[in-house]
């Protein structure tokens, strides 16, 4: 199924047509920067997905074999065997957790590996069930340079480690600090397509991404500060991170997926206050919001 990066379209073909309503606009809740809330009458009309699930590629051959970049191109990685399995399994827990009869829609890196991570996932869903998939090319792999010398790479992360992950450029490639900008032009593109009626209430929105590409997009999302980015590590392969849409029409991450990404205790008392909170409760501040033994 060919997919592409400017237009929406179903598995028929079809370009998406989102209903005609009058445009929301998207406020910055003052007291929590992080979380973003649409119109109350937006809300009421349920513009926002009822899940975000962001899912690591499988296994590539690039995780088995470093060597594998030194002469072929980062985006023609594709997914070792294991890699393909693990996208099978993802496929059938997806499902298994968000039911067979609700629609889902895709956003996708145009990465090999990420590709063929979705084409699995997508076989354990009635093709009725997909309402749109896009190739996003801002959710691609940080870039490391083109064809990659394996000793170079390695210096290279060495010194990303006493430098910083976030601030630290890979030469000829991208720093953390470069994917956050990218990824935050996906985010406001997601946001207008929340605004504009893409999703119904109860659409699940999968992201096919990578490690950093994921963690970014947290961040951005959330507002989490470099300090919090450096603490945070990638889910394994094929595992998914959560966003639960809440009461209050914000999102908040499941209490396991805080866990695969390593969050901070404070991290976890935030999402668990704003899992329970309604639209017009002020957040405290993190302190005294959760027990070690609560959970979201």
């Amino acid at each position: 199924m060919a997919v592409h990066a400017t237009a929406f379209r179903s598995l028929q073909g079809q370009r998406g047509r989102p209903p005609s309503h009058r445009n929301g606009r998207w406020k910055c809740l003052k007291s929590n920067a992080s979380f973003y809330q649409i119109d109350e009458d937006v809300l009421h009309r349920g513009a926002r997905p009822k899940r975000i699930v962001l899912i690591r590629h499988g296994e590539s051959e690039g995780n088995v074999d470093e060597f594998r970049y030194t002469h072929t191109a980062d985006w023609k990685i594709g997914l070792s065997s294991k890699g393909i399995q693990q996208a099978k399994e993802t496929g059938v827990k997806l499902r298994d957790m968000i039911g067979s009869n609700v629609p889902v829609f895709f956003y996708i890196s145009p990465y090999k590996r990420s590709r063929l991570t979705f084409r699995e996932i997508q076989a354990a869903f009635e093709p009725s069930r997909i309402r749109g998939v896009r190739e996003e090319v801002r959710l691609r792999e940080q870039d490391f340079g083109n064809f990659q010398k394996r000793e170079e790479v390695i210096k290279a992360k060495e010194e990303r480690h006493r430098f910083g992950r976030f601030f630290y450029r890979f030469p000829n490639g991208e720093s953390g600090a470069d994917v956050y900008d990218r990824v935050t032009g996906f985010r406001d593109t997601f946001l207008r397509d929340m605004e504009k009626g893409r999703f119904t209430e109860d659409t699940n929105v999968v992201i096919c991404t990578h490690g950093i590409t994921l963690r970014t997009f947290l961040m951005r999302w959330f507002g989490w500060t470099v300090e919090t980015f450096e603490q945070l590590y990638n889910p394994d392969n094929c595992e998914m991170v959560i966003m639960e849409r809440c009461k209050s029409g914000r999102y908040a991450l499941s209490y396991e997926s805080c866990h695969l990404l390593g969050c901070p205790h404070e991290i976890i008392q935030d999402m668990a206050w704003h899992s329970k909170a309604s639209l017009d409760e002020q957040y405290p501040g993190p302190s005294d919001l959760l027990s070690p033994r609560d959970s979201i």
